[in-house]
């Protein structure tokens, strides 16, 4: 588990030097240990709030939700290919042969239809698309 890199501030496990999977055990026991050092005193007050709430299972989720389960593993050790950026800016011809069109078959001629316009009443717009059931009710501020 890694903490967010964002957030600068001191956890509840780094405050009481606990790790993050730590038992129930380990957490009551911190404030103890933590009490112990005379440099740490000051800090009494919050390290009591911090294993407050890491006893409790809900509050011990809203601080783990900040930490991200990410398992590092050995790096690949291969050379990091160096891309051309005006690749992306000039578009790649394709072959005839990759390029598709539906238009390859049948008859253009027999798909043709005549489009008509015709005017529409507002009165129509109810039936087309459901608005029948919605009921218009205008609001007035008098």
């Amino acid at each position: 588990m890694l903490k967010d890199p964002v957030d600068a501030a001191e956890t509840a496990y780094e405050l009481l030097g606990l790790p993050f999977d730590a038992p129930l055990e380990d957490v009551r026991a911190a404030l103890k240990r933590f009490m112990k050092d005379p440099r740490k005193r000051h800090l009494m007050g919050a390290a009591a709030q911090a294993q407050k709430k890491l006893q409790s299972p809900a509050g011990r989720a809203e601080l783990d939700i900040w930490f991200y389960d990410i398992k590092i593993t050995e790096v690949d050790a291969t050379p990091v290919k160096v891309v051309d950026l005006d690749e992306f800016t000039r578009p790649r011809p394709l072959p005839v042969s990759e390029l598709y069109s539906d238009l390859a078959g049948g008859n253009l001629e027999a798909d043709k239809r005549k489009i008509t316009p015709q005017r529409m009443k507002f009165g129509d717009a109810r039936v087309f698309d459901n608005l029948g059931s919605i009921r218009f009710t205008p609001q007035f501020d008098r």
